[in-house]
């Protein structure tokens, strides 16, 4: 298998021997120490990672109105400031499995230990899967516990789950498995730190940030590349997001949406745009982190607009937005409020917000906060039965391991443990 020339993705060939990952991935804000001995793959996975997180929040933090037009702020027009919101039954199963660590999420049980990638979380309908310690495990959400899915060394981060597979980077190249485990199949090689996701048969990928790039589709049953987004050198793409057959590709002044069989662009934002995870379509909106104007300056938070008719984005959710998740006509995000005091140190938090409008509520606090920029590990949050799921990191390096982690529950009901 061939690097892929300028970032360009090429498939692997058939057959091609498996590579290894001897070190796990640690989040940018973490000790370059604790990689040490691990081979120059793993100093450049965090050297890397560091550069994205800088550039990142570099961009967040100008908060220079980019000029999208007027911002729309999310209103509740059933709203009744004298009726109390009534909550259906909902008895979230909150059982420990693990030993715990010292978190700022105390109303959330620890339900796995995760050493290495806690940026990434992926889920189906029964089971969660993450990376930890170079291994790939499934951990059901209701009892049990971590079931490793392939062998210790085989993956690195970036794990996405898709069509019952589970991709993930490892050392340049995407590989797959089935998300009942076996051995990795190598797909696409990409350059190092790319930006990828999975859309069908085929990989779409960019150049690392903040490197300006176009954006490529790469079929691994064929080997075809095309590209679906020419290049804007004036411009890097940060994240990409699949959905309704679009590519949701969020650069660094704007989201566009693009046909992934091909066609024309449509420019759906033009604000700065990549806080968090990936832009995601649900019901027809598309919701995407971004700077937006407010006032004189511009604030950062949650916001979306119309896939086929975008108009003036809506203020869904105030706050850098980490991650977010949907469960019926309710949005449970994991944000991180910017403070009202420069320097002064705010932790993130889990709420849950209508989607027709109204004030969050607040379910607990985490280890994410923000003091002079902002300092996440993980983009994953999961919502299933009466249960939210994410990964928080552990503060008091249980065993001398600085890159430790916690995969954790709390009900989705606002003191639905107590």
């Amino acid at each position: 298998m061939q690097p892929a020339p300028a970032g360009r993705a090429v498939l692997s060939a058939p057959g091609a021997a498996r590579r290894h990952a001897v070190s796990s991935h640690p989040g940018p804000a973490q000790d370059p120490a604790a990689i040490e001995g691990h081979g120059a793959g793993a100093v450049l996975a965090w050297r890397s990672a560091v550069l994205r997180t800088t550039a990142c929040l570099a961009l967040l933090l100008s908060l220079l109105p980019l000029g999208c037009g007027a911002r729309v702020v999310l209103e509740d027009p059933l709203a009744d400031d004298d009726d109390e919101h009534e909550e259906p039954e909902c008895t979230a199963d909150l059982e420990p499995r693990v030993e715990d660590c010292e978190r700022e999420s105390t109303d959330a049980v620890p339900l796995a230990r995760l050493e290495g990638d806690g940026w990434h979380l992926a889920a189906d309908d029964e089971f969660l899967y993450y990376i930890s310690d170079g291994t790939v495990y499934r951990l059901a959400m209701i009892g049990g516990e971590p079931e490793a899915l392939t062998p210790f060394g085989s993956a690195l981060s970036d794990i996405q789950y898709a069509d019952g597979f589970l991709y993930w980077m490892d050392s340049g190249v995407v590989k797959r498995v089935p998300k009942e485990g076996g051995e990795p199949e190598p797909l696409v090689e990409l350059a190092s730190t790319s930006t990828w996701a999975v859309a069908g048969d085929a990989i779409l990928s960019s150049a690392p940030t903040p490197e300006p790039a176009p954006l490529y589709r790469t079929s691994w049953i064929t080997g075809e590349t095309s590209e679906l987004l020419a290049l804007d050198p004036e411009q890097f793409i940060w994240k990409i997001g699949v959905g309704d057959g679009h590519a949701l590709v969020a650069r660094s002044h704007g989201l566009v949406s693009v046909p992934l069989g091909g066609g024309e662009p449509q420019v759906l934002a033009g604000n700065g745009v990549g806080a968090g995870q990936p832009p995601v379509v649900h019901d027809g909106q598309v919701y995407f982190g971004s700077t937006h104007p407010q006032g004189d300056h511009s604030g950062i938070g949650l916001l979306r607009v119309d896939l086929d008719d975008p108009a003036a984005p809506e203020l869904v959710l105030d706050g850098f937005p980490v991650a977010f998740a949907f469960a019926d006509d309710t949005l449970y995000g994991h944000t991180i409020p910017v403070p009202e005091i420069p320097g002064e140190k705010v932790p993130g938090r889990i709420v849950r917000q209508s989607l027709a409008g109204g004030d969050p509520e607040h379910i607990t606090d985490t280890s994410a906060y923000a003091e002079i920029g902002f300092t996440h590990s993980s983009n994953g949050l999961v919502v299933s039965g009466c249960n939210v799921y994410f990964i928080d990191k552990c503060n008091d390096n249980p065993g001398g391991h600085p890159n430790q982690f916690r995969v954790v529950t709390v009900s989705k009901v606002p003191g639905g443990g107590e």
